[in-house]
């Protein structure tokens, strides 16, 4: 009989990245600064990791604010604009 020896081949293992939910409000920002936050205390995320990751989102906070409140001029600008039609102001 025969014997037959094979090498399993062996990938190593990379961690998956963690999972980051959408960034699309401040709410959600605010979230995962403090995901990061914990983690940091925990031990589980260097803090110097965690550092640069929070100065990332809050330059996106920064952002949304931003584009929140241009939203809201142009809003206005219309809203102004109608009046003078209407009153010819």
């Amino acid at each position: 009989m025969e014997e037959k020896l094979t090498m399993a081949r062996t990938v190593p293992s990379t961690p998956s990245p963690p999972r980051v939910g959408r960034l699309d409000s401040l709410v959600r920002v605010r979230r995962e600064m403090s995901r990061l936050y914990k983690e940091a205390r925990q031990g589980q995320l260097p803090s110097t990791e965690a550092t640069k990751l929070t100065f990332i989102l809050q330059a996106i906070g920064k952002l949304l604010e931003i584009a929140d409140t241009e939203a809201r001029l142009e809003d206005l600008e219309r809203v102004i604009a109608g009046l003078d039609r209407k009153y010819h102001i």
